[in-house]
């Protein structure tokens, strides 16, 4: 069978979903297929070890910090997270590299041979499945494995992992997961596996309560961050913060360099770290150094990443003027939306921010809207270049209620070159709402081609 890297990945895509209102329902959503494609497959996933992880904010975060304190470890890893910003090999990664096209051909033309036998398996499943397959095939010592929707019926609940993280927990997916938090708790807790031990991000008291309850039934041991662990901000610039943080049973604080900045990225780096202690006690030996420079090396996208330094437009330039700088954080639902802002307030403390939205029709747009519009000094909406985008005027609608100052463009780049038309010298361009614009911004300044 003869077979290109972009019919591979067009395969991949051909079981995609693109209706942006699924119906209410999670019949496609059933292991048992999962587990059968892996079964003609000899049951990859059964042959490296895993952390798994579920939430609403932070995994992927969470995952990179666990990937990279692995790696700096000396161990061989694999990690799985989605969605992808420019690439989507960047799903699938050996050592943080992207699957190479050649062995992505190559695993694609096995998955190939058993699609009649599971016509209905979707875009998620098969994508799975090449990861799991993959892993196995390149001898990984540890996988870091990213939920792709809830975590009950997930595609990736079918490891058993050697512990199970929970991240922060709040409103997202909806239609499928559920409309309550409590809901959606039920489904991230999903993944917590018999006497599997669980690392739980800090969470609100009825999330907390839904988790241990599962917990409890399973005889998974609880490792609560919020109970057991401490962090503290010792110090932050725009690029990086410095952290301490401490196990509460040893009263030395720990020093770690983060190149992920805000409050929640402490949380994610915590979580991370308490996550690391449990397999430290399963013979995961590395060292403290190796954990440091492990959490100084990690690189995550799009998460309130400087895309560019700016210089505000003018005939008499001032060279003491403050630094202005453009920045892009895929947040796309309300909660992440505010740690934007959060973020902004504790890094750049006063600054005028402009902000630059677009987000997917599925999401909760009038309350990210609702969220950043406050700290806008102005707002530019436009469109990601995807089935998903929310159109401009549903935007403007939705945005009236809480904006001072709106604005609309067709493009990114169009958004980006009215918002620098306004801005003064110090002042801040935020871009987010949407992995997707993140992903074009990201493009726009660093010229990265689209590769699928």
């Amino acid at each position: 069978m003869t077979l290109t890297y972009t019919e591979a990945v067009q395969w991949y895509y051909s079981f995609a979903r693109f209706d942006p209102h699924p119906p209410r329902t999670q019949e496609p959503y059933k292991l048992a297929r999962m587990e059968q494609i892996l079964a003609r497959l000899d049951n990859p996933h059964t042959k490296f070890p895993a952390v798994h992880i579920a939430g609403t904010k932070g995994k992927g975060s969470t995952a990179a910090l666990l990937e990279s304190m692995f790696r700096t470890g000396g161990y061989r890893t694999g990690l799985y997270t989605s969605p992808h910003l420019h690439s989507f090999r960047e799903r699938v990664r050996i050592n943080n590299a992207p699957i190479p096209k050649d062995d992505l051909i190559a695993c694609t033309k096995k998955l190939c041979a058993l699609a009649t036998e599971f016509p209905n398996a979707t875009y998620f499943e098969w994508v799975t499945a090449l990861a799991f397959l993959y892993f196995a095939e390149c001898n990984i010592e540890m996988a870091i494995v990213e939920v792709g929707l809830g975590g009950r019926l997930d595609s990736t609940n079918v490891l058993t992992p050697r512990v199970s993280v929970i991240t922060p927990i709040s409103y997202d997916h909806t239609d499928v997961l559920g409309s309550t938090l409590l809901k959606i708790a039920r489904e991230k807790a999903g993944i917590i596996k018999p006497n599997v031990p669980v690392v739980i991000a800090p969470q609100e008291l009825p999330i907390l309560g839904e988790v241990q309850r599962k917990a409890n039934k399973l005889h998974a041991r609880i490792i609560n961050v919020e109970k057991d662990w401490r962090w503290q901000l010792v110090e932050t610039t725009p690029e990086r913060q410095t952290v301490r943080i401490r196990f509460f049973k040893n009263a030395r604080w720990q020093t770690f360099t983060l190149p992920l900045v805000g409050p929640h990225q402490r949380i994610n780096l915590t979580t991370a770290l308490a996550t690391m202690d449990v397999l430290h006690g399963r013979n995961w030996r590395i060292s403290l150094g190796s954990l440091q420079q492990g959490v100084a090396a990690v690189d995550w996208p799009g998460r309130f990443e400087i895309l560019a330094y700016l210089q505000a437009e003018s005939d008499t330039p001032d060279p003491h003027a403050p630094q202005g700088y453009l920045v892009a954080d895929g947040a796309h639902n309300a909660a992440s939306a505010a740690q934007v802002v959060r973020t902004l307030d504790e890094v750049f403390p006063g600054a005028t921010v402009h902000f630059i939205f677009a987000a997917s029709t599925d999401k909760d747009i009038a309350g990210m809207l609702q969220a950043i519009a406050p700290r806008a000094a102005s707002l530019t909406l436009t469109q990601a270049q995807s089935r998903r985008a929310a159109s401009l005027d549903t935007l403007v609608c939705l945005a009236a209620p809480y904006a001072r100052e709106t604005r609309t463009a067709p493009n990114i780049a169009e958004a980006i070159d009215l918002t620098l038309e306004h801005i003064a010298p110090g002042d801040m361009v935020c871009v987010t709402g949407s992995l997707f614009i993140v992903a074009e911004a990201r493009a726009h300044f660093f010229d990265i081609p689209n590769d699928g």
